[in-house]
């Protein structure tokens, strides 16, 4: 569990209530930072996909959407604005951290430690 990270958010806040996080700690964050407001959390994988609103296409459920955007596939970083995500708290050396860490995009590390990473907007 990102327990150090936690510790930081409560010690220095970031900007922003809409939190991307891993649904691995969902729970643990929402009990320890119920301030915010979480991506997906431990519900998220039961929601059926439902219909796209006017061409007939279905829109994924968002367990569906947190992975590709946790493996940085497709348009992850649109994906992210869409959802007007404020902050990250993800786990370190995963796909997106590993992306973000190496190219320039509006996010930027906060906090890192060896279980977790936190980027805000710029």
């Amino acid at each position: 569990m990102p327990c150090e990270a936690v510790n930081y958010i409560k010690k220095y806040p970031p900007e922003g209530k809409n939190v991307f996080s891993s649904y691995e700690w969902s729970g643990f964050t929402e009990w320890q930072l119920p301030q915010y407001k979480y991506f997906v959390d431990g519900r998220m994988p039961a929601w059926p996909v439902s219909p796209k609103p006017g061409d007939g296409g279905i829109v994924p459920s968002p367990y569906i959407t947190h992975l590709e955007i946790m493996r940085a596939q497709g348009d992850f970083l649109k994906k992210l604005a869409d959802y007007n995500t404020d902050w990250l708290l993800i786990p370190t050396g995963t796909p997106l951290d590993s992306y973000l860490a190496k190219n320039q995009t509006i996010w930027k590390e906060k906090y890192r430690d060896k279980v977790s990473v936190i980027y805000t907007k710029l």
